[in-house]
């Protein structure tokens, strides 16, 4: 019986004679073959979505506390003090400080799809502020400033997906219990820690009716991470009038990574799971392909085909199929990431989108890894079939 690849001359005629082998082999057993690339495609698909999620997790911090806060931390103060205290301690530290004060409160935003609480964030120098922390679109990479925004308000991306608005679209904010008002959506930038609303100073007295009380002193004065000279900063800065609390950013970074190691274990979890599901699926059906071939088998060491021989003519066909099953279960497995990230993420975190080039080798590698195991283990019941076998008839 004449199979599909053999209609296809240039590709048919190219190849070797055990390689025509395999390719009928393949197509013969259209059943074994559809089952192998399913179970080998899930396996990696598995796989990659253990990597992914080790990818997404693991970039918050990077993302967030190296990439787009760029201040080197804040300050906490009374807002019945005067914070000129403060600005003479930070440039006494370091003459080349930037710093610039800021509100943060939190308040509730309204849409029809439910209430979402966010901490909005009110500044006095915008030039400045834009200079601590990076505004940009996450797909594209652009750079948002408040001028450009419609209104000159910037929300997080987390923010925009759980009030399911849009860049342009209005929601209420509840400044009291008695009274909201509509703010529109200027633009949506990319952030992964926490909900935040921004808005200039005059746009926050249009709003509130008032001009805002601040309570944050943002700053950039280049301090490294090392923590006797950030506790020797802080012993300085606490010393200050009517400070509060001093938070490093290079501090949340190291509570936020802490918190994140729990999510290794899942990502351990799926990685075996899919080297025992790639195990189980190669295991089981080349058992029962050597078990429904083994009067073939036998008949081919009858004709002279050495142990080395016949394990290529049955294993080829596992590896072309591992490789085939492979491949689709990368696609598959970007789906399942995809998934995976944006059901398990909690209100206030956004996961990262991005699966690192090295995760899809290594996915990759794994399955094979397991195929080959597979062939190894099963090179010895090939050479336990006796030639005898070739002489019984059809039962």
């Amino acid at each position: 019986k004449r199979v599909f690849l053999e209609k296809i001359g240039f590709l048919w005629n190219h190849l070797s004679f055990f390689g025509k082998v395999s390719g009928r082999n393949l197509f013969r057993y259209k059943r074994r073959m559809f089952m192998t690339i399913v179970g080998i495609a899930g396996c990696t698909a598995l796989s990659l979505t253990g990597f992914g999620l080790k990818d997404s997790i693991g970039d918050i911090v990077d993302l967030q506390y190296k990439t787009l806060n760029q201040y080197s931390g804040f300050i906490a103060y009374d807002t019945d003090c005067d914070p000129q205290g403060i600005y003479d301690a930070l440039l006494d530290y370091n003459p080349d400080t930037e710093y610039t004060r800021a509100l943060i409160k939190q308040y509730t935003l309204t849409t029809d799809s439910g209430n979402v609480q966010c901490y909005v964030t009110a500044f006095e120098d915008t030039a400045t502020f834009e200079d601590m922390i990076v505004f940009r679109d996450r797909k594209s990479g652009e750079k948002l400033s408040f001028e450009t925004a419609e209104g000159g308000i910037i929300a997080t991306e987390k923010l925009t997906k759980l009030l399911n608005v849009k860049q342009g679209e209005q929601v209420m904010l509840k400044i009291s219990d008695s009274e909201s008002v509509p703010v529109t959506i200027g633009a949506v930038t990319e952030h992964y820690a926490g909900n935040y609303l921004y808005i200039p100073e005059g746009k926050y007295a249009e709003l509130f009716g008032s001009d805002p009380e601040f309570n944050i002193v943002y700053f950039k004065n280049g301090i490294t991470a090392d923590e006797a000279e950030q506790n020797i900063f802080k012993e300085k800065m606490m010393s200050v009038d009517g400070v509060l609390s001093i938070s490093m950013n290079s501090g949340a970074s190291k509570t936020f990574e802490d918190m994140m190691k729990i999510m290794d274990l899942v990502v351990v979890v799926l990685i075996v799971s899919a080297g025992a599901l790639a195990f189980v699926v190669l295991y089981n059906l080349t058992n029962v392909n050597i078990t429904e071939r083994i009067r073939e088998i036998a008949t081919l060491k009858v004709l002279g085909f050495y142990d080395n021989e016949v394990s290529s003519y049955v294993f080829r066909e596992n590896n072309i199929l591992s490789v085939m099953g492979a491949v689709l279960g990368l696609g598959a497995g970007v789906a399942l990431t995809q998934f995976i990230v944006e059901t398990a993420e909690v209100d206030e975190v956004m996961f990262g989108r991005t699966i690192h080039p090295l995760s899809f080798l290594w996915a990759f590698l794994i399955t094979v890894a397991f195929s080959l195991i597979v062939n190894f283990i099963m090179r010895r019941d090939l050479k336990r079939i006796s030639m005898v076998e070739s002489l019984k008839s059809v039962e």
